[in-house]
């Protein structure tokens, strides 16, 4: 997870699994320094959805958008 916001701890203790890192600037900046810091994120994955507070998206609509993209 990567946080762009001014809070210390924004958030209450994430699960096993979930990495944590906070940037500032604005929110794809702060991707791009979050990745730039720990480029081996990318290596565990074939897709990567980059979702976002404002999204109706649950974990079946996340399933299916990326069983479409292996499927094509």
């Amino acid at each position: 997870m990567s946080y762009f916001g001014n809070r210390e701890t924004p958030f209450a203790p994430l699960p096993d699994g979930v990495s944590f890192s906070r940037e500032a600037g604005t929110k794809f900046i702060g991707l791009a320094d979050c990745l730039d810091k720990h480029p081996e994120f990318l290596n565990h994955y074939e897709y990567i959805g980059l979702a976002d507070d404002d999204l109706d998206a649950d974990a079946t609509c996340w399933n299916t958008a990326f069983s479409t993209l292996d499927r094509l």
